[in-house]
């Protein structure tokens, strides 16, 4: 039925090019395995109709019709292109398989393929070896982005984003991240980063700023059966940061695996360690699972925030999820937030906290204190007032 429903919608794609006919019937799908079909599509006229293959995407995941039941359809689309991804058919097929398997196909329904998802190329294998020798090596480093209170204007916290700097080749911080999840990297990545935090935590108290630090956890992490058990004996190392440490964990990734995030994030919570939510508002997470998790702060995600000075819908979904997080006793942080007119609505709309390029880009530690050194709340009081 499956198999049937899908040559059905495949044959109006504009491209698609057929692999077998009959006398009675032209095929566009070929079966790779009971669970895997593969079709091919003239790449230049899809592209040109990007309209339509969207609403041909939709189609697919349509339920079918099976002995008087709708049975729901959930496919992953990998999708490789010639000759950009390959030369011949057992390349092609190869990496489509690959784009189908990886995190974005399961988040988003499809995915292209990308050398640096591919564990067996030569430019993938070279990068995991290069990440691996730099976590061991101590050559990546922590930039810091302040987080404003909106109530008091002091700068009350930092989140710490990784950064590899020194490389001929620049490697985008989601894709270190993405490396690093997909090859057990993520491990001693994520080590690296609490103890780097917590050593820049303990530059700034010498300098004046007790403030806060959030670090960014996957939820491959939550996964690890001694993660709260190394960090709770890091923390035991260094007790003056305690309750200082943030963890941040984004709605989405905590939805692959529920169950066992939540009782991971129990065990933290329970070894002292603060919570938040990050991108709230991107992802599909029911509102009875949020509330069972231990999390003090709810952080929207900046798609929800860059547009509230020109989209009045946007405004409105905005002060509802602020209200409605206060309502539940969550501290509320706006991401993105890149001119005034955008800080002085969520200063109205009662959020708690914002961070975002307004303010500044993320900086390497020197530079931050830099930047604290010159930061004005005064200043930033007499604007807003005046917005």
């Amino acid at each position: 039925l499956a198999s049937k429903h899908y040559n059905a919608v495949i044959k109006d794609v504009p491209g698609a090019i057929s692999l077998e006919q009959t006398d009675n019937r032209t095929f566009f799908l070929a079966s790779l395995d009971p669970q895997t079909f593969a079709f091919v599509v003239d790449a230049d006229q899809a592209l040109s109709v990007p309209r339509i293959v969207l609403r041909s995407i939709e189609e697919i995941r349509y339920p079918v019709d099976f002995l008087g039941m709708q049975v729901p359809l959930n496919p992953q689309l990998g999708v490789a292109f010639y000759p950009t991804h390959g030369n011949d058919a057992n390349t092609l097929i190869r990496r489509a398989v690959i784009a189908e398997g990886s995190d974005r196909a399961r988040d988003r329904g499809i995915a292209y393929y990308k050398s640096s998802r591919d564990s067996y190329s030569a430019d993938r294998l070279t990068l995991v070896s290069d990440l691996r020798h730099a976590i061991d090596h101590n050559e990546l480093t922590l930039f810091l982005q302040p987080k404003l209170c909106l109530r008091t204007r002091a700068i009350t916290g930092f989140e710490a984003l990784i950064r590899w700097p020194g490389r001929e080749q620049p490697v985008r911080p989601d894709e270190i991240i993405a490396v690093a999840e997909q090859t057990g990297l993520i491990k001693p990545l994520t080590r690296w980063v609490l103890k780097e935090a917590l050593e820049m935590r303990g530059r700034l108290l010498e300098i004046g700023w007790d403030a806060g630090i959030a670090v960014n956890i996957s939820p491959n992490n939550l996964r690890e059966p001694d993660f709260a058990v190394f960090v709770q004996r890091l923390m035991q190392s260094y007790q003056i940061h305690s309750g200082a440490i943030t963890f941040e964990v984004t709605e989405t990734s905590m939805m692959q695996d529920p169950t066992n995030s939540l009782r991971a994030l129990n065990a933290l919570d329970a070894a002292g360690i603060p919570l938040s939510i990050d991108d709230f508002g991107s992802g599909y997470s029911s509102l009875s699972y949020i509330k069972q998790l231990p999390a003090g702060e709810i952080k929207i995600d900046r798609s929800l925030i860059t547009d509230i000075a020109e989209r009045e819908q946007d405004r409105v979904i905005v002060r509802t999820t602020i209200d409605m997080c206060h309502s539940l006793g969550y501290t509320v942080v706006a991401e993105g937030v890149e001119d005034e007119e955008t800080l002085s609505l969520l200063h109205d709309m009662g959020c708690d906290l914002v961070q975002g390029y307004f303010l500044t880009r993320p900086l390497p530690f020197n530079e931050m204190v830099d930047w604290l050194g010159n930061y004005n709340p005064q200043a930033l009081r007499s604007r807003i007032s005046a917005s």
